[in-house]
């Protein structure tokens, strides 16, 4: 990380040099134009003269605002711009001295001045730092060593190079010191950027992980999702496992959906499905998906379940149990009776999600999938459909449950000329608690007694029914209703 630092910094100081290098040239122009003024109070008799140096400040940096319009140069040659611009004041300065009194000459200050602005407020690296200060002084000390004729004053020479030597060491300094802060800053940014990023990344997975679960949820009961998250069960890629399906198939809905209220639809629908979910994922199996009306479910993934058989068939006969206790409830919304069918067959299948590009659905595909939804259509009302082979092995479990009519179909849909040998499984029932609300099993409370007739409603999901007065209820009073 300390080398992108640096690499990145060390971009973001060139960018600052071009940025404030073109301010710098900026102000040059109107410094040397401006001390035109002082060459008419210090050597009135050249100023004249001077004024030809002083106006090639124009040209000068006009050449370096065109050179960092170039890429090379604003990514590579950044400094050369920077170069010019000393070479050319520290020249023409040289020019002042060496016309006007040479080492007593009171235009010191301006090499002095050059230093101290490029030093302070450009941001060189270390070498160009020293070509700088090399370009501003150079041209002095050949023509007072060179270009001079007369002996050297060093009685007035010596302060003015203490002086310059002391412009030099302060500027080196203050230029070390503001890279190192800028350095600072920009580390602790950058540091602070780079958090942000992953705090951001960290948030977007754990988002997208839990919008995932939370989908998966609908699919798989908790101890799987536990699974999952903690990596033990992988379910991203297909494979191919022997799985006992279930489907669960409504009859008559179609015709329903357009003969009742559409809120009444959807009310018993949603109910019906959401027990029937609640029941599959208690007893471990993965809802794989609903079928408008219907349900498809499997087990034995992406968990290996070894009484997969037997969990599934207890599972279908539960939701049977359920449908019963509930139907009262339904037929009074559906306006009909209120029926269902399951089949349930065991075979191999390719399990995953399908399509696997969308993750859509965790689901099971396979010939022995589609004949448990065939199954559905040859099961007697509120039965489970199964095939002789799945009695056979989960024959010596079975419990809680009546088994009859053997027959053998050999018109099933995509399996046609196959004898296939059909059972219906029915749960054996335990009596309903007259006193239950249908729906969720909760107590009645009676609301009013119309005569012989009671109203009364459920305590805990709010569904209000009629019963004969002779039903002994428990006698609650409800809140008024506010």
């Amino acid at each position: 990380m300390n080398k992108d630092i640096s690499q990145q910094f060390i971009q973001c100081e060139q960018e600052l040099f071009i940025k404030r290098g073109k301010i710098s040239v900026s102000v040059a122009v109107v410094l040397v134009l401006l001390f035109w003024l002082v060459d008419w109070i210090y050597a009135p008799h050249l100023a004249w003269s001077f004024l030809a140096y002083r106006l090639a400040v124009i040209p000068t940096v006009m050449i370096c605002l065109f050179l960092w319009r170039h890429k090379a140069f604003r990514e590579h040659l950044y400094f050369i711009p920077g170069y010019i611009v000393c070479g050319y004041l520290g020249l023409y300065t040289a020019v002042l001295i060496s016309l006007n009194e040479q080492e007593n000459s009171p235009y010191y200050a301006g090499l002095n001045l050059v230093t101290y602005g490029s030093l302070f407020f450009l941001p060189w690296r270390r070498f160009h730092a020293g070509v700088s200060v090399l370009l501003t002084y150079l041209p002095y000390v050949v023509s007072i060593t060179l270009v001079s004729k007369e002996t050297l004053d060093w009685a007035h020479l010596a302060p003015h190079l203490a002086f310059c030597s002391s412009t030099i060491g302060m500027g080196a300094i203050v230029m070390e010191l503001s890279r190192k802060l800028r350095f600072r800053e920009f580390e602790s940014q950058y540091l602070l950027n780079v958090e942000i990023l992953t705090k951001d990344a960290v948030i977007a997975q754990k988002s997208k992980e839990a919008v995932h679960l939370e989908k998966l949820s609908r699919q798989f009961s908790q101890s799987v999702i536990d699974s999952v998250r903690i990596g033990s069960v992988s379910i991203d890629h297909p494979r191919r496992v022997l799985v006992t399906c279930l489907f669960i198939d409504i009859e008559s809905s179609t015709g329903r959906s357009v003969r009742i209220d559409y809120q009444d639809y959807v009310s018993v629908l949603s109910d019906f499905f959401s027990a029937t979910a609640k029941i599959l994922l208690d007893f471990n199996l993965t809802v794989s998906s609903y079928l408008g009306d219907g349900m498809m479910a499997f087990a034995n993934a992406p968990v290996y379940q070894p009484d997969h058989q037997e969990r599934t068939l207890k599972a279908a006969l539960e939701i049977l149990r359920m449908h019963a206790a509930r139907r009262d409830a339904y037929i009074r919304e559906w306006r009909s009776d209120f029926n269902i069918r399951i089949g349930i067959n065991t075979g191999f299948a390719s399990v995953g999600f399908f399509p696997a590009a969308t993750k859509n659905s965790y689901t099971a595909v396979s010939p022995q999938v589609t004949l448990a939804s065939r199954l559905c259509s040859y099961a007697e009302r509120n039965s489970v459909a199964i095939t002789k082979p799945f009695l056979v092995q989960i024959g010596a479990s079975l419990k809680d449950a009546h088994v009859k009519n053997l027959r053998v179909e050999q018109n099933i849909k995509g399996f046609e000329g196959e004898s296939i040998e059909v059972l219906t499984v029915l749960p054996i029932y335990k009596d309903v608690d007259q006193e239950a609300c249908p729906r969720c099993q909760g107590r009645y409370s009676i609301v009013n007694e119309p005569g012989e007739i009671q109203v009364v409603r459920c305590m805990s999901c709010g569904f209000t029914d009629v019963r004969d007065g002779a039903i002994s209820i428990k006698q609650i009073t409800l809140p008024e209703a506010s």
